[in-house]
């Protein structure tokens, strides 16, 4: 369980132990839209390890109280960033979403 997980006055914490991720847009020429994936957290299935949080801190928020992992924001990284934390939550509960192609 997540450290602080049903802690009196639990409160949602974001871990900062993980590794800082330099500006993904600095030094790399950009990162066009093909690059970014979207991920979502399966509520049913997150352990609250908290991995998410610790590798991308600005991307993923463990609520203490309910112990599971949520999505902040527009929830897109850089594919290999998102590969690296679907293969590391415990829970198997972050997955990439794929964007619908149109019907041709």
């Amino acid at each position: 369980m997540h450290p602080g997980a049903g802690a009196p006055g639990g409160h949602r914490h974001r871990c900062r132990r993980g590794p800082e991720h330099p500006d993904p847009v600095a030094g790399r020429g950009g990162i066009v839209s093909a690059d970014l994936v979207r991920v979502a957290v399966d509520s049913e299935r997150c352990i609250g390890g908290g991995q998410c949080e610790m590798l991308e801190p600005e991307v993923f928020l463990v609520d203490d109280d309910e112990a599971i992992s949520s999505v902040v924001g527009s929830g897109e990284l850089p594919r290999d960033r998102a590969d690296v934390v679907v293969h590391r939550c415990p829970g198997a509960a972050i997955s990439i979403v794929e964007p619908q192609r149109p019907s041709e």
